[in-house]
């Protein structure tokens, strides 16, 4: 079944199964339900920053922060004791919590999926442009402009971290 929301420009068709959930390209159920957020990560903008995951093999124009069954763009969180002013998002330039204590051979901003509180009340939700990603902490060199590690135990999700701010896109 598909639905076309009226009332907004440029609106991006919503694909639904029999339970009325909004499906992923691949058909998968979407990890994202809410209309709005499934069409800003399927908007001109938003295609044009990240690359176009709808449409790809997921090959060197497309960002790898993609979950391994819908392909969907992850959300991640950046927990930090600050409350950002300027710039109003985590940055390379700003956050001091991360880079360093990993060894890491660059500034960099750190994200996860899991809920870590201890990191800070400030939460920021965003959505991370890396196409060149290591894959351990322990991989990360001059060529990779990202890492990406997916974790498994209690809870299954992601850690990530950037090297540039161009990377973040802030959720609003």
């Amino acid at each position: 079944m598909k639905e076309s929301p009226t009332n907004q420009p440029h609106s991006i068709e919503i694909v639904r199964n029999a339970e009325r959930l909004i499906l992923a390209p691949n058909g998968e159920v979407s990890r994202y339900q809410n209309p709005e957020l499934h069409q800003m990560i399927r908007s001109d903008k938003f295609l044009s920053w990240f690359g176009d995951w709808t449409n790809s093999e997921l090959d060197n124009t497309v960002s790898k922060a993609v979950f391994d069954d819908t392909h969907e763009p992850i959300l991640f969180t950046h927990r930090t004791k600050e409350t950002y002013v300027s710039p109003t998002h985590p940055s390379v330039n700003y956050d001091r919590t991360f880079g360093g204590e990993y060894g890491l051979p660059k500034k960099a901003v750190y994200f996860t999926t899991a809920d870590l509180p201890e990191y800070g009340k400030n939460v920021y939700y965003c959505f991370l442009n890396i196409r060149n990603p290591a894959v351990d902490w322990s991989e990360v060199d001059k060529n990779a402009d990202g890492c990406i590690i997916k974790f498994t135990g209690n809870k299954n999700g992601y850690h990530a971290a950037v090297f540039s701010d161009e990377q973040i896109k802030l959720l609003d």
